[in-house]
C-alpha cells in the first residue's frame, strides 16, 4: 500500500471512527431516532457486530424523489428476517 493511501486511510479512520467505534454507538442511534421521531420504532436485537445486510422499504414523492420508509441491517438475508421485517413493517402501518 503506498504512502498516500495508508495516510488517507488513516485520516479517513481519525474523521470518521472504525466500523467498530460506529457499531458501538448503534444502541444511542436508536435512542435518537425514538427521541427525534415520535412514533418511529426502533428495535436492536443483537450483542455482537455482523456482517450486515440491509433490508429496506423505500417510496416515491411527487417529485420522483425516492426517501426511506422501514429499514433494518440483519446477519443475514433469509426468509425469517424478511418475514420479521415485514411483520414489524405491518404493525407499525397498522395495516
Amino acid at each position: 500500500m503506498s504512502q498516500c493511501r495508508r495516510a488517507k486511510k488513516c485520516a479517513l479512520s481519525l474523521v470518521e471512527g472504525t466500523v467498530a467505534e460506529n457499531y458501538a454507538r448503534i444502541w444511542s442511534y436508536g435512542e435518537e431516532i425514538k427521541r427525534s421521531n415520535p412514533g418511529s420504532t426502533a428495535k436492536i436485537f443483537v450483542d455482537t457486530m455482523p456482517d450486515a445486510e440491509l433490508l429496506c422499504v423505500v417510496g416515491r414523492d411527487a417529485n420522483n424523489g425516492i426517501f426511506p420508509i422501514s429499514w433494518a441491517v440483519v446477519c443475514v438475508e433469509n426468509k425469517e428476517n424478511w418475514k420479521l421485517f415485514n411483520e414489524n413493517l405491518v404493525e407499525d402501518l397498522q395495516c
